[in-house]
């Protein structure tokens, strides 16, 4: 598994590293990925490359929600650096994004956990990523590049590949209403920029959302 520990002080986290590395895990700690991405510098090019997330005690709970924010995805495994709480319990963060309110599992990692309980608590984590991965893999797109809002799109887009799906109905699907709202209709805008952005980024050339005037978008695929 390979993990990114965030920390305002890396020279204080060598015995973890150490530990993460004898259990076999590729683990890279920064203290300028933590900065950057507390101010929405993205590390877009980076990023894809972990799976999972491992937040210091050094950093405070609002930059842990400030940096989850701005993910390109909240799709890590994401622990944090604690002896407040048992080993392996899950706290449920709330964090409010550019595509609304989002709730997102953390899981506490002691302080100095004995190698067991570290290999326990690693294993566990690489599991549910592997049942994770194993669920998308018959799907179209590698899904972990996109935020929940953008999945839901793909996802309608993709069920009626090839047709054109009405802006209203997108909308009604993404957020629940029964009536789309101008706000809504706006936003869907934006979520389908970013769409054909990653797409393009991640070479996934074959596939193409298209504009239907008229009537709203849909999802082609070339041969």
């Amino acid at each position: 598994m390979n993990i990114l520990l965030l920390s305002n002080s890396v020279p204080a986290e060598q015995s973890l590293l150490v530990q993460m590395n004898t259990l076999g895990h590729e683990v890279f700690c920064s203290q300028e990925i933590l900065k950057r991405l507390s101010l929405q510098i993205s590390y877009k090019d980076i990023l894809p490359f972990f799976d999972a997330i491992v937040f210091s005690e050094s950093v405070s709970n609002r930059t842990i929600r400030q940096v989850i924010g701005n993910l390109p995805t909240l799709n890590f495994y994401m622990f944090r650096r604690t002896d407040l709480v048992d080993a392996g319990e899950k706290v449920v963060e709330k964090i409010q994004t550019k595509d609304g309110l989002f709730t997102v599992p953390v899981v506490h990692l002691p302080l100095n956990p004995r190698l067991e309980v570290l290999r326990d608590l690693l294993n566990d984590a690489e599991h549910q990523i592997n049942e994770t991965r194993n669920e998308v893999s018959d799907q179209a797109f590698p899904y972990k590049f996109f935020s929940n809002k953008e999945r839901d799109v793909l996802n309608i887009l993709s069920d009626s590949i090839g047709e054109a799906v009405h802006r209203e109905t997108i909308c009604e699907h993404v957020w629940g209403d029964d009536c789309a709202s101008k706000s809504q209709l706006i936003q869907l805008s934006s979520i389908v920029k970013r769409i054909k952005y990653k797409l393009e980024e991640h070479g996934l050339h074959n596939y193409n959302i298209q504009t239907v005037w008229g009537k709203g978008y849909k999802l082609v695929k070339s041969v």
